[in-house]
């Protein structure tokens, strides 16, 4: 049997993935973080697009940078949450291995 997925997106249901997206990426480590993510909470696009760009490699940033665009609804809002889903996962990573090579480093030094 086949089951049938319900693709219809509501503002309340992407609301609901932008919360849970946002509890997993966490407290700002960084001023650009702080930064985009008060920019993210005005819905300013524009700053956290461009401190994304200015801060390649952090996907805390890359998440906002996604999710910000989220509550719009377009057939992209699908890809847009899988994408800032995966940013902030890779955040979580990051921050792990950070911590993990500090600890290295202090067991091993």
């Amino acid at each position: 049997m086949i089951t049938t997925i319900n693709t219809e997106l509501t503002a309340e249901k992407v609301s609901g993935a932008v919360c849970a997206i946002l509890e997993v990426l966490g407290k700002p480590n960084t001023s650009a973080q702080q930064q985009a993510l008060e920019a993210f909470h005005m819905g300013d696009a524009p700053t956290i697009k461009r401190l994304s760009l200015l801060h390649l490699t952090d996907n805390y940033l890359k998440c906002l940078g996604y999710l910000v665009s989220a509550p719009k609804l377009t057939p992209n809002t699908d890809t847009i949450l899988s994408e800032s889903a995966r940013s902030a996962a890779e955040h979580l990573k990051d921050k792990a291995l950070s911590k993990l090579g500090t600890d290295l480093e202090k067991a091993l030094m």
